[in-house]
């Protein structure tokens, strides 16, 4: 994390935290009116646990399972489900970037 540039830092948040706030936000009053609908989350397994090297990543994914855990307090009273899917890493082959890269 010492190492991560706060450019880069800023940009997954913006990306995985602040793009489901946003979009949320957008949707969620169609769906009060209609006291209907389904928010989803994509998070990862990031957002139960920490892992070297990701802490922006984990950050913004265990702050979504944080905005999920409120939004649904939220928004259940007019019979919106809020679910969060949590799929596991995939072996690529591929070694995952650095911050230098």
């Amino acid at each position: 994390m010492h190492e991560l540039d706060p450019a880069a830092w800023n940009d997954v948040l913006a990306t995985n935290l602040t793009g489901a706030f946003l979009v949320t936000r957008a949707r969620a009053p169609g769906m009060i009116r209609r006291k209907s609908g389904s928010i989803v989350f994509i998070s990862s397994t990031a957002g139960k646990r920490g892992d070297p090297r990701g802490s922006a990543y984990c950050a913004s994914k265990f702050g979504m399972m944080g905005l999920a855990h409120s939004l649904l307090y939220e928004v259940r009273r007019h019979d919106i489900r809020v679910v969060v899917v949590s799929p596991s890493s995939i072996d690529t082959g591929r070694e995952a970037p650095t911050p230098d890269s």
